[in-house]
């Protein structure tokens, strides 16, 4: 099931950009549903979108690993080394988005 997440969140990217223009909301909930996986989505103010494919369907604690995850995507933005749409290849930003996936997910 692994080798096709990529193809189910690219999918789903799609269903992001029709719901993006249809809410003021930045979380956007469970999105779509494949085989009993689920996936949400989170845009950032500057249309950055974050994809999330999981198995649980609570809500709440999703929504509160989006927003930290969004803190620290903001702190990364931050930085005056970091040039935007670079990819964030930092050891410490990965470990600090396994810590909130341990902590809500």
């Amino acid at each position: 099931m692994k080798e096709l997440n990529p193809f189910i969140l690219h999918s789903s990217l799609d269903i992001v950009e029709d719901i993006q223009w249809k809410t003021s909301q930045l979380y956007l909930k469970t999105i779509d549903n494949f085989y009993g996986y689920y996936i949400s989505g989170f845009l950032t103010s500057g249309n950055i979108k974050f994809l999330l494919i999981h198995e649980t369907k609570n809500e709440e604690s999703i929504r509160q690993f989006f927003n930290d995850l969004n803190d620290l995507y903001v702190k990364v933005l931050l930085n005056p080394f970091y040039k935007v749409n670079d990819a964030i290849t930092s050891p410490v930003f990965d470990l600090k988005v396994k810590g909130f996936a341990k902590k809500y997910l």
